[in-house]
């Protein structure tokens, strides 16, 4: 993990037994329920929360990728959920890929020192062989990315949606028809999404489609991730040419649920 900027603080580490070890009068209150909150005197400063299985080691400390995007707010107060162990860092600039980054997929080099070349040596996260794993039973529509731990629906509907439609019908999908007897599906956000392109494939819908899932289209599909400089415009991902892009949110692209894995 990489965290940018000038200031890096360390606010607290917790256990879910409500013990909490602060290390700054910034934590106000920790609730048993796994709600972590907190006083937000600079609304200047991104946070993030970071959690480890255990404190047993060294380099432990890691974020989901369900936090990919920085935690700013304006509110006097934060509250965000927190796994069993925890802290909370914040710095003046936004966190640069605070989660691993995989490796790109692409194995051809053009050039010493291109993105390929590297992909040899060891920047990026290795991805797991299978990266895949489809669920049985109750989760046969299921999919597990076991580097990132999301789980996506295996088969995502074509229908062209409206990006507040994409939202209400990720949110609207319940247990049933093989999704696992998981409520809580959503519509990703542009890292989540883009995390499924693979630069090494010509086409992204084309070779999904041999990694577990059926029926991704090789067409643009929304994130739920907003455009900062204009709040009408939202991020999609191209699952052609894997490009991420832009545009306006009266527009119908497809819809991929995800959920937060296991």
């Amino acid at each position: 993990m990489r965290l940018t900027g000038v200031t890096i603080m360390l606010l607290a580490s917790c256990v879910l037994t409500g013990t909490v070890r602060a290390q700054s009068p910034d934590i106000i209150s920790f609730h048993g329920n796994g709600q972590l909150t907190w006083t937000n005197s600079n609304s200047n400063l991104f946070y993030q929360v970071q959690w480890a299985a255990s404190l047993i080691g060294t380099g432990v400390w890691q974020s989901s990728y369900a936090t990919l995007s920085d935690i700013q707010s304006t509110n006097p107060t934060v509250t965000t959920p927190v796994p069993m162990f925890y802290r909370v860092a914040a710095t003046s600039n936004r966190v640069s890929f605070p989660a691993q980054l995989p490796k790109s997929g692409q194995t051809t080099t053009y050039h010493t020192g291109d993105d390929a070349w590297w992909a040899t040596n060891s920047v990026g996260v290795a991805w797991p062989n299978p990266r895949f794993t489809v669920g049985t039973g109750t989760s046969s529509n299921c999919v597990t990315d076991k580097l990132t731990g999301l789980m996506w629906l295996k088969n995502p509907d074509a229908t062209a949606r409206d990006w507040a439609t994409a939202i209400t019908y990720c949110e609207g999908l319940d247990g049933d028809n093989g999704r696992g007897n998981h409520s809580d599906w959503r519509l990703p956000n542009w890292c989540e999404l883009a995390s499924l392109v693979n630069l090494g494939q010509t086409d992204q819908g084309t070779w999904l489609n041999t990694q577990g899932f059926t029926g991704v289209q090789s067409d643009f599909y929304w994130s739920s991730t907003t455009l900062v400089a204009n709040p009408n415009f939202a991020w999609f991902v191209y699952f052609l040419s894997g490009g991420v892009n832009y545009a306006g949110k009266t527009a119908a692209y497809c819809v991929w649920p995800v959920r937060g894995g296991q």
